[in-house]
């Protein structure tokens, strides 16, 4: 089965909630994992399952190419109206 990753984040939520700063912040904690002020690698990996696919996600989001998903840079790609959708395969 294959699904937009983009599209199943925004399929989740209307677009009233995307543009609450409150649940943009809620859907980030949500994939950041640990006690860190950032979404990393072992976070996407532990959510999505795939390291393949965490790197195909952390590569599309992380704009300063630091390795980790900073809450602007998550925020950016959730409010984002340039929506470069990817594909990823789910088990």
């Amino acid at each position: 089965m294959t699904i937009k990753w983009k599209d199943f984040l925004t399929g989740t939520m209307d677009a009233n909630f995307v543009k609450q700063d409150d649940k943009v912040r809620e859907a980030f904690d949500f994939y950041c994992t640990s006690n860190r002020p950032c979404i990393e690698m072992d976070d996407l990996v532990k959510v999505f399952g795939s390291e393949s696919h965490a790197m195909e996600i952390m590569g599309a989001v992380d704009l300063d190419k630091d390795g980790r998903i900073s809450y602007d840079e998550f925020k950016n790609m959730m409010t984002s109206e340039n929506k470069s959708l990817f594909e990823m395969d789910l088990p």
